[in-house]
């Protein structure tokens, strides 16, 4: 069912699809109006954090700061190779050479048979796998969609690495955070989260990230002003992440603030410009401001980003619907937000 523009204007119990390298949306009851970016494609398929890359070392060495939530538990490996260009690390203590290569070729599965990957997870784990093998078994799971598995999965590895103080909990503390998030669980995610941001020294692109997540979270849960919170601490670790910029400008939106609303598109906009996401979100800002030739202008490009994907049939039925919208409920935004504990 597509969603009419009323509707979408009117949604308050998500926050805004993912910028940037994102999948088509799924499920058109899921595409916006209060959802943190990530949030449709992100409960269809999993968290968007990619495999930590562990590198051959004598003792120490480094690990790419996951971006956050991990449906790319799926991603390939070129995907992969990208992830790891991030300049933002952590040091970890890695395994010799055969664990890690033990490790490489679980994880290398997962792309191929996620079913298969998670019986070999599953057998290591039993022979005494430890970390790594629970974390692979996590990823496998959240490849199948068994979110519940995963986030059990990736909380025993946490909790194996903190006992053995190698300074990966925080990665498998936010993929876990992720997988309960998929599992439509925000309580047991923000409790993860909170874990994961108790690490003294996770980079600052991870923590963003982190925090970006939780604020997922906490709107989940109705805590929009925690939410604000949240994101606003991202931003100052991030200011450079399209998808950052995009939650803050749903969030906005639906705390009645539009000033800020648009300014946090325009800055999402110079970092996705191509977005589909970010130019339904801009339509729906400018919507609501009345001013319906930048929001026409706006789902227009939409359409054109990617004219099979669901999100572009939500702007074509928004596109039909806007010349009909009342004046008051263009020029008269009201936010329904539950109040801040």
């Amino acid at each position: 069912m597509i969603l009419s523009l009323f509707a979408l204007l009117a949604a308050t119990d998500q926050m805004a699809p993912p910028a940037a390298n994102s999948a088509p949306v799924e499920a058109a009851s899921e595409i916006p109006s209060l959802s943190l970016p990530k949030s449709p494609v992100f409960l269809a398929t999993g968290p968007r954090e990619s495999t930590p890359k562990l590198t051959n070392s004598p003792k120490e060495t480094t690990t790419s700061a996951p971006s956050g939530a991990a449906k790319n538990v799926k991603k390939n490996s070129r995907d992969r190779k990208k992830e790891k260009q991030d300049n933002e690390t952590l040091k970890v203590i890695v395994p010799n050479a055969s664990l890690k290569q033990r490790y490489d070729q679980c994880v290398n599965m997962i792309d191929r048979d996620p079913e298969q990957a998670a019986e070999i997870a599953n057998t290591w784990r039993l022979s005494a796998g430890g970390v790594l093998a629970n974390q692979c078994l996590g990823m496998a799971y959240v490849a199948l969609g068994r979110y519940s598995a995963g986030v059990d999965s990736f909380e025993q590895a946490a909790r194996e690495s903190d006992l053995e103080h190698d300074g990966r909990s925080a990665i498998f503390w936010s993929q876990a955070g992720n997988a309960a998030l998929a599992n439509q669980d925000p309580g047991a995610a923000r409790n993860a989260f909170d874990h994961a941001l108790m690490s003294p020294v996770m980079p600052d692109k991870m923590r963003g990230n982190t925090l970006s997540d939780r604020a997922r979270a906490d709107v989940a849960v109705g805590d929009y002003a925690i939410a604000r919170q949240d994101i606003d601490k991202a931003l100052k670790l991030i200011p450079k992440d399209a998808t950052a910029w995009l939650m803050s400008a749903t969030l906005a939106r639906h705390q009645g603030d539009l000033t800020r609303a648009k300014n946090d598109i325009t800055e999402a906009e110079k970092f996705a410009p191509l977005d589909t996401h970010v130019s339904f979100e801009k339509g729906l800002i400018y919507a609501l401001s009345g001013d319906k030739e930048t929001a026409k202008s706006a789902w227009e490009r939409t359409i054109r980003a990617n004219p099979s994907a669901e999100i572009a049939e939500v702007a074509r039925k928004a596109l039909s619907e806007i010349d009909d919208m009342p004046a008051n409920a263009a020029t008269e935004p009201k936010s329904t937000a539950p109040k801040a504990p």
